[in-house]
């Protein structure tokens, strides 16, 4: 097996959310949030993560987009959180004409009509055992929202956490090809326009501004949504790294 293969056998949308800028001072824990695409029964384990697979993963797959049990169903707690069908759109073959501004409508959507939804990912979170992994199909959209809110509930700056959002479009290219080795697309089928393997920042600047209120805050939008205020304290604690003051 080439070195090539072997890559392609472990998720390529894979980070931890460790050492982020908090606003008010501090740095977010490495180790407690990490977001990539789908993993697969036949993947090698985990690059850099510290428990692999982490204790609680969290699919945001809608259920037609999943055929059997998860990889990792049975050996860590797996929680399916499905979000919008239509955020599949790499995986999909509807997904090859969808354009920038229907990707501004899918993040719209999530952000409205899923908001309880993507609202529980904290609290789920802030109570895991131990370390959180997020994915839905590429780990770039609903994944890209539901991460947003986290870091913006922790105190990470809008300006830091659309620097993650982007950071994902360098790692489509390798999505692809894995899909393909895997046979989630058909070998030489249209590639996906660039927009949608981009990350679109007027997108997430409108994430953003709907959940945040006129301070920044997004607590009030987590607890319209139906989360305890004391879980987003746990969160903050769970997550964040305070650096005293000199």
């Amino acid at each position: 097996m080439n070195a090539q293969n072997v890559e392609l056998r472990q998720v390529v949308n894979l980070r931890d959310l460790g050492n982020l800028p908090v606003g008010q001072g501090g740095i977010t824990r490495p180790g407690v949030l990490y977001r990539s695409d789908a993993p697969y029964p036949s993947d090698l384990p985990l690059n850099f993560v510290h428990v692999s697979p982490p204790p609680t993963v969290v699919d945001l797959r809608a259920v037609d987009e999943v055929s059997g049990d998860h990889p990792w169903e049975g050996v860590v707690d797996v929680r399916r959180v499905p979000l919008l069908r239509r955020a599949a759109v790499l995986t999909a073959a509807e997904g090859v004409n969808t354009g920038v501004g229907d990707l501004y409508e899918i993040y719209q959507l999530i952000v409205t009509t899923e908001s309880v939804r993507v609202a529980s990912l904290l609290s789920i979170a802030a109570h895991s055992i131990g370390p959180t992994l997020l994915h839905c199909a590429a780990g770039k959209d609903r994944t890209g929202i539901a991460i947003a809110i986290l870091l913006l509930a922790a105190g990470v700056t809008p300006e830091v956490v659309i620097d993650d959002f982007t950071a994902t479009a360098a790692n489509m290219e390798r999505l692809l090809a894995r899909l393909e080795q895997l046979g989630r697309r058909i070998p030489g089928s249209p590639l996906p326009s660039p927009e949608v393997l981009g990350t679109p920042v007027n997108a997430m600047e409108m994430v953003i501004e709907a959940v945040t209120d006129t301070s920044g805050s997004v607590d009030p939008w987590l607890v319209e949504n139906g989360v305890p205020e004391a879980d987003i304290d746990t969160w903050r604690r769970r997550f964040v790294n305070q650096v005293p003051s000199v």
